[in-house]
């Protein structure tokens, strides 16, 4: 079994690679990942009203409310394991609950940065700087998986050099998503390579961009 060794960092997410897929159950994942995608839906409205309480618990007080904190990491959780089964197919496991070969884990800060907050994460949540940043991250397993689904159809494996790949991208999602939802200040959530900073660098770059073309053509 392949694992992807937990870090120190305060959001960590760790996946097996299992040793067998079911090729029979590639034809109707994507069924079945709907209605858990409808589910989904309805926990992210929830997810949102947690954090505008959020934000103003820090802003007063400086920290995440426990009992709040405790449900978004529940959220978050939720999203990670449901996107691992579909679309990226690296498990066969349906239900994101706690039997789910996924795991993920969140320690709670003991305070937060108020200047940080106003200065940094609520323009970047406003104008989805961040936003597009985890989409367009998130798109290239996305991608991946659809040669790996033949590979999977003739093989019953999932490619393991592709499997720590793509559940590295899903922990550097899980940082930055911490990092945006109010969650966490630390900025190594981003990425602490050389090579991931200048990725995140350019990403930042071309949705500020993005926000400002929009802004341009939507009010000329």
């Amino acid at each position: 079994m392949t694992e992807v060794p937990a870090t120190t960092v305060p959001v960590r997410l760790n996946l097996e690679c299992p040793e067998r897929l079911s090729r029979t159950w590639l034809f109707w994942k994507w069924m079945w990942a709907i209605p858990i995608y409808l589910e989904l839906f309805f926990r992210a409205i929830w997810a949102s009203t947690i954090t505008f309480v959020a934000f103003w618990a820090i802003l007063f007080i400086g920290r995440y409310p426990e009992g709040l904190f405790n449900r978004m990491r529940r959220y978050m959780a939720f999203l990670f394991r449901l996107y691992s089964y579909f679309p990226m197919l690296l498990t066969d496991h349906m239900e994101p609950d706690t039997s789910h070969p996924l795991q993920y884990e969140a320690d709670a800060p003991k305070a937060l940065s108020r200047s940080i907050l106003v200065f940094l994460k609520l323009p970047s949540f406003l104008f989805d700087i961040v936003g597009n940043l985890v989409v367009w991250g998130l798109a290239v397993p996305a991608l991946i998986a659809i040669p790996t689904w033949w590979v999977i159809l003739f093989t019953g494996r999932y490619p393991r050099r592709l499997f720590k790949c793509n559940v590295a991208l899903l922990q550097w999602a899980a940082g930055v998503m911490a990092w945006q939802w109010l969650m966490e200040d630390d900025f190594s959530l981003f990425g602490t390579t050389r090579p991931v900073q200048v990725a995140v660098c350019v990403g930042i770059t071309a949705s500020v961009t993005l926000v400002i073309a929009e802004a341009v053509t939507g009010f000329p």
